[in-house]
């Protein structure tokens, strides 16, 4: 403020100006506190029983979605903080569970997983002494078809920029004019996303285990890649790193959630072995995951034309699906179709 001027407080009426044909409606609205106490009353669910197991409730979902280290640590921990209530579903103590069967939602899903349960035929020990060890030649070179066909499927689906020496950061290059930065600190890599590899080990397949066996023992190898035993689609065991073998894993919890119809997969890769059991789960689940359908149907027109009339039927019950996230290659029953279909990949 200059000198010698008068002390006057600044008038800041004007901001309250209004039209004189329309009046203000500020003083007349009522201000509502957003301190008003109202009784609110939690209605508990009906069909979530407490589990007398000791296991894990199931958090939402979407903390799994997108983060396959947290998916795997959830995994591996179901077997140690609840063994005992993995043990009860598996083999059908549903009182011990904790849950309740006259629900008929809870009912419903836990009919479907012991249906499926039910039809596993897997080998739990695939890699055990005296099965394949990949070390004939023929062996060897289902391996390497194995690792050709992951490897163009992750080309196409490749994650973000993280930091690394694989390729060259074009955009840093191009501003190191400004930022001065080192040529050889203009390096970034591509964030490598594991592919799930479901088997289905239903009787319908029961002709293709040899065959199945051998991917398994492939897959195990494969650093990049989680395997799972799924009958018709639906997920009852997950192959173990550690252990290097299948075993259960899902809490009454996990059933409920539908972690076997894939609910914890989002903008996943899957890869399936299966016949045409599985199309029904897997056109589902195009929805947020795409899914490279391995079908030992005979003929490619057959096997597309049944897939999508499978597709109108799940749409027409009020389901939706994405079929361009959905690939196809049928015949593949044996080693060696499943070796003319590497070489046939773009």
């Amino acid at each position: 403020m200059k000198k010698h001027s008068s002390h006057k407080t600044l008038n800041f009426g004007w901001r309250d100006f209004s039209s004189p044909e329309i009046k203000s409606e500020i003083n007349s609205a009522k201000v509502i506190s957003c301190k008003k106490k109202t009784n609110t009353k939690i209605t508990p669910i009906s069909n979530v029983v407490k589990n007398k197991s000791g296991g894990i409730k199931l958090p939402g979902l979407s903390k799994f979605h997108n983060n396959i280290s947290k998916i795997a640590k959830k995994f591996s921990n179901n077997n140690k903080s609840s063994f005992r209530s993995v043990e009860a579903v598996y083999s059908g103590n549903y009182s011990l569970a904790g849950l309740d069967m006259k629900n008929r939602d809870v009912a419903n899903k836990i009919y479907k997983f012991d249906e499926a349960y039910g039809m596993s035929r897997i080998n739990m020990n695939p890699a055990m002494p005296g099965k394949y060890d990949l070390k004939s030649v023929r062996d060897r070179r289902i391996a390497a078809n194995f690792a050709r066909v992951m490897s163009k499927i992750a080309e196409d689906n490749v994650g973000g920029e993280i930091e690394g020496d694989d390729f060259w950061d074009v955009n840093r290059i191009m501003s190191r004019k400004i930022s001065r930065e080192s040529i050889l600190k203009c390096r970034m890599s591509r964030e490598k996303r594991r592919i799930v590899l479901l088997l289905d080990s239903s009787p319908s397949c029961s002709d293709y285990s040899n065959f199945y066996s051998k991917m398994a023992v492939v897959a195990a190898e494969y650093g990049d890649v989680e395997m799972y035993d799924a009958p018709n689609g639906h997920i009852v065991h997950r192959w173990s790193l550690r252990k290097k073998r299948f075993e259960r894993f899902l809490t009454p919890q996990d059933i409920l959630a539908g972690v076997s119809q894939w609910s914890l997969f989002r903008n996943r890769v899957v890869v399936i072995f299966s016949d045409y059991d599985a199309a029904g789960i897997s056109l589902k689940n195009t929805i947020h995951n795409k899914v490279y359908y391995f079908c030992t149907e005979y003929g490619a027109d057959h096997a597309t034309s049944h897939i999508y009339n499978t597709a109108r039927r799940i749409t027409k019950n009020m389901s939706s699906v994405n079929t361009k996230n959905l690939v196809v290659y049928s015949g593949i029953t044996n080693t060696r179709q499943f070796a003319k279909t590497a070489k046939k990949m773009k």
